[in-house]
């Protein structure tokens, strides 16, 4: 997969969400620039590791198939959600 954006229309991105600015906000700001970062670096490969509630998808084979699903548009719902349901099922038995 790849992700194409225009240079300028990043760095305004970077710029509008700094701190004080019309759009500030701290965590959106941080992944904008980490972003722009991998675009720099245009001749390695990256890769984007998920984790959620101290699960890793590297390696997790349910977060993993949670994943997977939600890749192909067969999950709505969110890990913490499925992960209730597994803690609810499990007490029952």
């Amino acid at each position: 997969m790849e992700l194409w954006i225009n240079e300028f229309t990043l760095d305004e991105y970077v710029e509008m969400t700094k701190p004080n600015n019309e759009y500030a906000h701290k965590g959106l700001n941080a992944f904008l620039r980490e972003i722009r970062q991998m675009g720099y670096m245009f001749r390695h490969s990256h890769k984007i590791v998920l984790q959620n509630e101290g699960v890793v998808a590297d390696f997790d084979e349910e977060y993993n198939e949670y994943l997977d699903k939600k890749a192909s548009n067969e999950e709505n719902r969110k890990w913490v959600e499925i992960k209730e349901i597994r803690v609810v099922n499990r007490n029952e038995d």
